[in-house]
């Protein structure tokens, strides 16, 4: 059946023709926080979300068409801040608790402490982000998730990775 379309249809057998969404990395009400970066990768292009002043949107989603030697990379990156800031957390209130230099008759509530270090132990062990770096046309464009979003965006970077692994043939 298939071959008795493709006959009729040519062009519907290369399956390079047809423009295929391939993952979106940024959703429209995210893209506020995501200027200059890649919104949506497709087969033929990315969609990249550019700042527009004075529009009452305030961004404008340009199309960038990918060469046949654009480079897609794809990497793992641990987020600095939220890790220092919760080895600073950890590290402070082990500083009280251990030295007693809060006066006596302080009242301070359990569950803060714990939940401060709880807050402090995820912030220092969890937060990863990834990084999608598209090279075309002697340009780079680049795409962070949020610290926390890591878990979130697992399957739209793995069909990223796919087609990357499938435009470089390996």
């Amino acid at each position: 059946m298939l071959q008795l379309i493709t006959a009729f249809f040519p062009a519907m057998s290369h399956s390079d023709s047809v423009d295929q969404n391939i993952a979106t990395l940024v959703h429209p009400d995210e893209y506020g926080r995501h200027y200059n970066q890649i919104a949506v990768i497709r087969t033929r292009h990315i969609v990249v979300v550019k700042r527009k002043l004075l529009s009452a949107s305030g961004c404008e989603l340009v199309r960038i068409m990918l060469d046949d030697d654009a480079a897609i990379i794809y990497r793992v990156k641990w987020a600095l801040v939220p890790m220092l800031f919760g080895a600073l957390l950890v590290a402070g209130i082990l500083a009280v608790l251990v030295f007693g230099s809060v006066e006596g008759g302080t009242e301070v509530p359990v569950g803060a402490l714990a939940f401060a270090l709880i807050l402090g132990g995820v912030l220092v062990t969890g937060p990863k982000r990834h990084i999608v770096t598209v090279t075309t046309q002697g340009k780079t464009y680049r795409w962070k998730s949020r610290g926390g979003d890591f878990k979130y965006k697992i399957a739209s970077t793995q069909r990223v990775i796919a087609f990357a692994q499938e435009r470089s043939g390996t």
